[in-house]
């Protein structure tokens, strides 16, 4: 192998050394990247992860003082906007390491669109009879045995 190639061929190990050692410790800093916000009235706050999943959620005590509907849409307000803000602190941490591909990368993001959010003059479906975390139910078992 000549010089030139020798060089070209460490400097490619070398690159890609770095590289490698850049994806593990954006490994490690991305396990901790949380989205925050808080609505416009203070009354409403959520934590999610990049992916939307919520971690926590705080409600002042002036969330009693809303209808139903009214403090479902301000959560929902809420998380989207902390998803937005958990998905910008992504966007910072991994757009140096990802370099070019970057952009290709939040263009395939953007195109899958938003999950769909009912409209704030809707009601939830009804909670199920029972239990709705499946456990036993005040309802008597189906049996024909009585």
């Amino acid at each position: 192998m000549t010089s030139g190639a020798s060089d070209r061929v460490g400097h490619l190990l070398r690159s890609f050394e770095e590289r490698a050692r850049q994806v593990t410790e954006l490994g490690q800093r991305l396990s901790g990247v949380r989205g925050v916000a808080t609505s416009s009235s203070g009354v409403v706050t959520a934590t999610v992860t990049p992916s939307g999943a919520l971690v926590d959620l705080r409600l002042s005590p002036a969330a009693t003082d809303r209808s139903h509907v009214a403090l479902r849409q301000e959560i929902l307000e809420t998380v989207r906007a902390a998803t937005r803000d958990a998905a910008e602190r992504l966007e910072e941490m991994v757009g140096p390491v990802l370099g070019e591909d970057a952009q290709r990368i939040r263009d395939a993001v953007s195109s899958a669109g938003d999950f769909p959010v009912p409209r704030p003059d809707e009601d939830p479906p009804s909670a199920p009879r029972g239990d709705p975390g499946g456990g036993p139910s005040d309802e008597p078992p189906e049996t024909f045995l009585r």
